[in-house]
């Protein structure tokens, strides 16, 4: 998907910036801030020297919290099992709603909250009485002279049942489902009844002079009928003739004197080529329909699906029997280019998340050094927590498109931030049993973890929350608020309890 890719470029460029600054200036800053306390001057003022010289190890409140409080509770012979418990359930219901999570992203979402276009996508859905044409477009290589192929086109008398006209007309019938709205108009049935109308004036004219087309309504040139020739049950042009006036109904204009005209309708419809023998022949030719009235994002990515899945079946048909499938029909709408996105969303999140779970894993052992064992916890830890993200998108009507997606494989990298500490904490612990270890863990990387990235990502939280646009409202406040909240309580509260029952103590070895 192009959102995720753009998205993976920037940030990999932003972490290499980072790790560049973090190796250089952030090492000197933090060398001469060394050197600062050492000559006991204050951190603002950096030439003032104090007057009496403190410990740098002393304890702060929110590291004497963890130590005093927060970690005996935790990790207590109560606590524990009341965390499993509550995560589990917290997993199971999100579990349950991740299917229902609607997949799209509504038009009005994009605008700010007075923007005019959102009355004019109100009236759209109050006003609006036929949806965006549809185009079936059937490739070359029916030949169109034969009278079996036309029957698999055509939807008139003795046209085949399954026949490309008479499938979408039955799809059209399902109207509520498919999303098709009325039958195909097709060149090839009005070109049957404008050869053999018989009026007035015959609509076949041929101008006598240079063998050019004559229209009906043309009365002062020198004009006489076609000379059409039929097939024995006289309904249908036959194959010579049916080549040969062809060009002359794209060119005839609707007249009252010949209605069944097909310039204005089918004029850019069939492509006429050349074969081999230099002889005229049909090369790619559409049907065109309409879609019904397509409000939300599901009505246009299912309009594409079931117009897909009908092309698919009439291709399946014209290729049956056939020594050659090189028959093709496939769909076209305007809107299509930019909801068939939708049709694959779930797999893409599938791919996307898959690869950066599978990342994570090989960066905590090889990079990070933590254990193999506890490299599992911490992926299963950030599987939790999308897992219960995606619970929070359903009850908190976010829906899944490329904007969430980016956002989700984003959770995966944040969430790294919540786990690597605390898991890295307990690896190098030396306490003798993975209680011990998982306490040691959360008093020294818990007021870390929650003061140095839990804290400092609320300020550019918040200030989302006062965007005039939706979509920063939902996919940036609501999501990011979400990562944050989810991701520590998990980092914080589930994960010491995981390593306290799972986590290797190879101290011991």
């Amino acid at each position: 998907m192009p959102a995720v890719h753009a998205f993976a470029l920037y940030a990999g460029l932003a972490l290499l910036i980072d790790v560049i600054l973090q190796l250089t200036i952030f090492v000197a800053l933090v060398a001469l801030d060394a050197k600062r306390q050492e000559d006991n001057r204050f951190d603002i003022c950096c030439c003032v020297v104090g007057g009496n010289k403190e410990g740098s190890t002393r304890e702060g409140l929110l590291q004497k919290f963890f130590k005093k409080v927060y970690a005996p509770s935790l990790l207590s012979r109560a606590g524990r099992p009341l965390v499993v418990l509550v995560f589990a359930a917290w997993l199971c219901s999100s579990i349950a709603v991740i299917p229902k999570i609607d997949v799209g992203l509504e038009q009005e979402l994009s605008m700010p909250e007075d923007s005019f276009m959102l009355k004019y996508f109100d009236y759209l859905r109050a006003y609006l009485s036929v949806g965006p044409p549809v185009y079936f477009v059937l490739k070359g290589g029916v030949n169109f002279s034969s009278v079996s192929q036309q029957n698999e086109i055509c939807g008139t008398v003795d046209c085949n049942t399954d026949s490309l006209s008479t499938q979408i007309y039955v799809a059209s019938l399902l109207a509520n489902r498919t999303h098709i709205a009325q039958p195909a108009s097709s060149w090839l049935d009005d070109y049957m009844d404008w050869s053999l109308y018989v009026g007035d004036v015959p609509c076949c004219r041929v101008n006598d002079d240079d063998g050019s087309f004559c229209p009906a309504a043309d009365f002062t040139s020198n004009c006489s009928d076609c000379n059409i020739t039929t097939l024995p049950d006289g309904l249908r042009p036959d194959p010579t003739s049916f080549m040969e006036y062809l060009p002359f109904f794209l060119e005839d204009v609707p007249s009252e004197d010949c209605p069944k005209g097909g310039h204005a309708a089918y004029g850019q419809a069939v492509n006429i080529v050349k074969n081999g023998n230099n002889k005229s022949e049909v090369g790619a030719s559409y049907f065109m329909t309409y879609h019904t009235i397509l409000k939300s994002s599901r009505d246009y990515y299912q309009a594409v699906e079931w117009a897909r899945t009908v092309s698919d079946n009439i291709t399946k048909m014209l290729n049956e029997g056939t020594e050659n499938h090189d028959l093709e029909v496939f769909p076209y709408s305007i809107f299509y280019v930019f909801y068939e996105q939708y049709l694959t969303m779930w797999q893409d999140l599938g791919k996307s998340l898959g690869v950066s779970l599978v990342t994570i894993f090989i960066v905590s052992v090889i990079l990070s050094g933590i254990e193999i064992a506890s490299s599992f916890i911490v992926v299963l830890t950030i599987l939790m927590i999308l897992i219960n993200l995606g619970g929070m998108m359903y009850w908190w009507g976010v829906s899944l498109n490329a904007v969430s997606l980016v956002n989700l494989v984003m959770a995966a990298g944040i969430s790294v931030e919540f786990c690597s500490h605390i898991t890295h904490a307990f690896s190098v612990s030396l306490k003798e049993t993975k209680l011990q270890r998982a306490h040691d863990a959360v008093v020294t990387m818990g007021s870390s973890v929650l003061s140095g990235i839990t804290f400092t990502k609320f300020g550019g939280i918040l200030v989302l929350a006062f965007a005039h646009s939706k979509i920063f409202q939902i996919f940036y406040f609501r999501m990011y608020l979400g990562i944050v909240l989810i991701g520590a309580a998990h980092g914080l509260i589930f994960l010491p309890v995981l390593l306290s029952f799972f986590g290797m103590y190879d101290a011991l070895f």
